[in-house]
């Protein structure tokens, strides 16, 4: 029988190759885990088979199996090497395979699951099937590097988003590359933060891990234990390897367990902000699909009334504590709450191939320009590697050492808060909420020496401590670490005389990851240096460049994944060449630090919360009164910066009535998080415009910003 290809030409469409090194097996994957029904099997001449397969409504699949496939089919068949990542064997050593066709925006949701499976999964490799006969190309990034010569076993090729393809045509046969008899085992390293808490447990067992406001408090030894209780309960209550599971809950020691609990059993968990409003959870939920969502008595109402209004909670039920009978169906979400102990039973298979350090450790949100939630992942590397810089600037950071958080753990610095104190071997107290007056007491009655604040509570704090007729005893507070948004030098400097400790200064984002693009070490926060304007310089693993407008853009060792499920919102936020663009306006000064001096995105940072205009105008002008509206940041001394918007009023309408300020923001406070809503508003006759038609919002900005060197607060 003839060997062709012409039958497989696929070459740009996103696909998963299965790897058929086995017949007996990959018939046994296709049919015991992915649920297909073999319907025949046909004998072809030369000794080989073709298996059909039934895929459900109507669908067939087929492939052909060759015992004795010849090395023959241009750009398949030969193992070949990519620099940087290692050989391709069997992920294009065999023409036994078959190809299904996924969706781009289902890439990684697909890739995940298979993995789950305990699956093998090869990089992902910019290449063309077709009979041209081009080979894999040799500037091909891995996502989790080579796999083994296992079966049954997959690999998942698709191009990059937003690179430019660079592909080697194979001149002649006779330029094969001979194929290696040991396979690469790149991607097969473990290292987790399972693996994190279990070795703090084994060397630091009896020492303090967690506490929290409710009293709360668990020992390494402690915590590891009820993880893996937790892992236990979520697999009794029907959450599987490679689940999406997010948790909508306060601080507490049980938010980490659950956490650490979810990781444990395969899951990925979701850290999600319980400040939404329900028709924002909602559509976050749609987009994450989850199997579960985890959230605890306060939270339970607004993740009923979002499930209730989105498609993923159609079918939704509560299954009470984890391990409880009777998990929802596949269209249901299964709720589960924090306060319940989990079901006793054993802990689930170690997941192996999800504690590797290249994959999603959880997943954290944010929005965008165009209003819509994302979904980052963040892998176990992305966040050990973090925690290690950080060690390796903070000597007392130590087993033992005292560290207080009121950031929100759904927040990038809040967890990476956690992990840093579980590497580290620290006892983290965190808070339900933030305090001013008891934030000050707890840092004095606790002796706290390590601690994270954003600039609204460094003026809240410093104000705290400045007001006291008897000043708080804060001689071990060592060091503060800042940032989520620009500080005023003009604070910053008030802060380090009357708190007088270290500060620190780290520049990131969602996107970026928990390690920081840039740092302000503490010895450039000498007013006299005057640096205190600064971001700081690049930190360990980090390039940062200007692109057009002075854009701040970045990329390095810790480099941004994508976002969960987007390609397109992934290709706007990346260049060709790698980097991410953050939407700052920045400088570089000639020691290297960089100024963030405006945002190129509209994004309002209040508080350190991220608003994007784009969402609250959509609300605003859904309102029978308005027009339109342009939304926009204005400077505040408490917050940094607050949401204002400039409204046109709607014509005259029997529906509308009368529209005034506290009217609309109302409507806006059952729409939005509170942090989104307008603090001000100004109604216009119009909106300035350009010559095409764009809202010019700098016109809007100019008089609230007239007189500041900076367009950020």
């Amino acid at each position: 029988m003839a060997w062709s290809n012409r039958e497989f030409e696929l070459g740009g469409v996103n696909h998963l190759a299965l790897v058929c090194s086995d017949m007996k097996r990959t018939v046994e994957f296709y049919t015991g885990v992915l649920g297909m029904r073999l319907v025949k099997t046909i004998d072809l001449p030369d000794g080989g088979q073709h298996f059909f397969l039934d895929m459900g409504g109507g669908n067939l699949l087929a492939f052909f199996w060759f015992p004795e496939a010849p090395d023959a089919v241009p750009g398949l068949t030969t193992a070949q090497t990519s620099p940087g990542i290692g050989e391709f064997t069997t992920a294009v050593g065999t023409m036994n395979h078959v190809a299904i066709s996924v969706p781009e925006e289902r890439f990684l949701e697909y890739r995940a699951k298979l993995k789950a499976k305990g699956v093998k999964v090869a990089p992902v490799i910019d290449h063309d099937d077709s009979p041209s006969g081009t080979r894999p190309s040799s500037t091909t990034r891995s996502t989790s590097g080579p796999s083994t010569s296992r079966t049954p076993m997959a690999s998942c090729w698709s191009s990059p988003a937003g690179a430019a393809s660079s592909r080697s045509r194979r001149t002649s046969g006779s330029n094969r590359a001979r194929r290696p008899t040991v396979a690469s085992r790149r991607c097969d390293r473990l290292l987790s933060l399972t693996h994190v808490l279990e070795w703090r447990a084994s060397v630091t067992r009896d020492h303090a891990a967690l506490g929290d406001h409710r009293g709360a408090v668990l020992t390494f030894g402690e915590l590891a234990a009820a993880a893996e209780r937790a892992a236990a309960g979520y697999a009794a209550a029907g959450v599987r390897e490679g689940d999406v599971v997010p948790i909508v809950a306060r601080n507490s020691v049980r938010w980490a367990v659950a956490f650490f609990g979810l990781i444990r059993a395969g899951a990925l968990p979701a850290a999600v902000n319980w400040r939404l409003a329900a028709p924002e959870l909602g559509g976050l939920l749609d987009l994450a699909r989850p199997a579960a969502v985890v959230t605890d008595e306060a939270c339970a109402p607004l993740v009923e009334a979002a499930l209730s209004a989105s498609a993923a909670g159609a079918a939704a039920r509560d299954a009470g504590a984890p391990g409880a009978a009777g998990a929802a169906g596949d269209a249901g979400v299964t709720v589960l709450r924090l306060e319940d102990e989990p079901a006793a039973g054993p802990p689930p298979e170690r997941p192996v191939a999800r504690l590797r350090g290249p994959e999603p450790a959880l997943l954290l949100h944010t929005s965008g320009t165009t209003g819509r939630p994302k979904l980052v992942p963040v892998t176990h590397e992305q966040l050990i590697g973090a925690v290690t810089f950080l060690k390796l600037e903070v000597p007392e950071a130590v087993p033992g050492a005292r560290h207080l958080s009121a950031l929100p753990l759904f927040h990038v610095a809040g967890l990476a808060n956690l992990v840093y104190t579980v590497f580290t071997g620290g006892h983290l107290h965190v808070l339900g909420g933030f305090d001013t007056a008891a934030f000050v007491d707890e840092l004095a009655a606790r002796r706290i020496q390590l601690t994270q604040l954003v600039p609204t509570l460094i003026r809240a704090v410093t104000e705290e401590v400045r007001s006291r007729a008897t000043p708080p005893d804060l001689g071990d507070l060592v060091e503060v670490v800042y940032g989520a948004s620009p500080i005023d030098p003009a604070l910053l400097g008030l802060a380090v005389e009357t708190l007088g400790c270290r500060f620190r200064q780290n520049y990131a984002s969602t996107e970026t990851g928990p390690l920081p693009v840039t740092t302000l070490p503490p010895e450039d926060h000498d007013p006299a240096r005057g640096l205190l304007g600064t971001a700081g310089r690049p930190s360990l693993g980090w390039e940062v460049r200007l692109g057009e407008f002075g854009e701040v853009q970045v990329r390095g060792a810790a480099p941004f994944l994508g976002y969960w499920n987007d390609p397109d919102a992934t290709r706007e936020v990346m260049t060709g060449d790698g980097f991410y663009r953050t939407g700052d306006i920045g400088t570089i000064g000639a020691g290297g630090h960089l100024t963030i001096v405006d945002r190129l995105k509209d994004m309002i940072v209040t508080g350190g919360e991220n608003v994007y205009p784009a969402e609250v105008e959509s609300v605003l002008a859904a309102h029978p009164g308005v027009r339109e509206a342009a939304v926009f940041g204005v400077p505040d001394e408490r917050w940094g910066e607050t949401v204002h918007a400039a409204v046109v009023r709607a014509g005259e309408s029997p529906d509308a009535g009368p529209l005034d300020a506290p009217s609309l923001t109302a409507w806006a406070r059952e729409r939005l998080a509170g942090f989104k809503c307008p603090t001000g508003i100004t109604f216009v006759p119009e909106l300035p415009r350009n010559a095409t038609g764009k809202i010019v919002k700098t016109a809007l900005r100019e008089r609230h910003w007239a007189g500041r060197g900076r367009r950020v607060s």
